[in-house]
């Protein structure tokens, strides 16, 4: 019996010996790339920036040791084609990038509307780009992607549109689908969500339409893609009223988009033009803007403001910011 023992305790022994041998066990998937990447990622004015970012609001932007397999995975886009991009590696390319990331984004918006809206973590990418197409932005499964511009562009789209104002439309529509943000009952007083439309949703020509969105207090002609978005232009969401009322997070973007894009939106609102007998979408516009400026200090129209600051291209084409006169 006693040997038998001595023989239990000699196999736990060498039991425990080699598990202690064993290699130690890695952690896999996001979390374990998290702790891959050391941050801060150095000591230099931008690092600093950086890591204010992360201790006010809890983002780790991250401009250099990884590769390009941690941001330009496969599901970082819908078509299936490979992001590219490349490092910032110049002093002033990384203090441009540093500086934009914090005006354009961080210094503008309180960290509690930040929350929950990244992804893990944030990369910084030059020139980024699809199928040979500028990108600005890229969400992720596990990251965000922004391409900061290093010049003054020319092309509204690159230099004022992509690269700020889609991006704090997309910050803005995720902190409210997430309820950081919320909308005052007055936004939706008023609004018919129940009556089906008839299938005119522009204003282009006839004011009898009975249904026409507009008169109903609705952004119809907006989309999430293309450039500007001018309503008398561009295809419709494609949506329903009784959609708009199950997604509120979609009138939500659509009014933004609104705001940020056109700066010479009240003329849509003047005398004999689109919008003229558009009371219940002016006054839904006006509590917008100002409950957002009021109650979460976001005023949409001084970052438009900023947005255009050193641009020196032509804001858009002007035969297409002509109202629509009803005839």
């Amino acid at each position: 019996m006693k040997t038998t023992r001595a023989l239990l305790v000699a196999l736990a022994i060498a039991a425990a010996c080699s598990c202690a041998r064993e290699a130690a066990i890695v952690p896999e998937g996001p979390d374990a790339l998290l702790n891959a990447i050391p941050f801060p990622q150095g000591n230099d004015p931008w690092d600093e920036v950086f890591q204010q970012i992360d201790q006010q609001h809890g983002v780790k932007i991250y401009y250099k040791n990884f590769t390009d397999a941690d941001w330009s995975r496969s599901w970082t886009n819908a078509a299936g084609a490979p992001l590219a991009g490349e490092r910032f590696e110049t002093p002033e390319e990384l203090a441009a990038a540093a500086a934009y990331v914090k005006q354009y984004i961080f210094d503008f918006l309180d960290p509690t509307l930040l929350r929950g809206v990244f992804r893990p973590r944030v990369y910084l990418v030059k020139n980024m780009h699809l199928a040979n197409i500028p990108q600005a932005l890229s969400i992720g499964m596990d990251c965000w992607i922004f391409s900061p511009p290093l010049t003054n562009a020319t092309d509204y789209s690159t230099g004022v549109y992509a690269s700020k104002l889609a991006i704090l439309s997309a910050i803005l529509h995720r902190a409210y689908a997430g309820g950081n943000i919320a909308l005052p009952p007055a936004f939706f007083e008023g609004v018919d969500y129940a009556t089906p439309t008839d299938g005119y949703s522009r204003a282009a020509s006839n004011n009898n339409w009975p249904n026409l969105w507009s008169r109903r207090g609705f952004l119809s002609d907006l989309g999430d893609a293309g450039l500007p978005f001018f309503p008398d232009y561009y295809p419709t969401l494609n949506v329903s009223p009784a959609d708009f009322q199950a997604h509120p997070d979609l009138e939500f973007r659509a009014f933004v988009n609104y705001i940020l894009i056109l700066r010479d939106r009240d003329r849509y609102f003047a005398d004999g033009a689109r919008f003229e007998q558009c009371t219940l979408l002016r006054r839904r516009f006006q509590i917008l803007e100002e409950h957002l400026k009021t109650a979460y200090g976001i005023d949409l129209l001084a970052y438009q403001s900023m947005a255009f600051d050193g641009y020196s291209g032509a804001e858009w084409d002007d035969a297409r910011c002509v109202p629509v006169i009803p005839r």
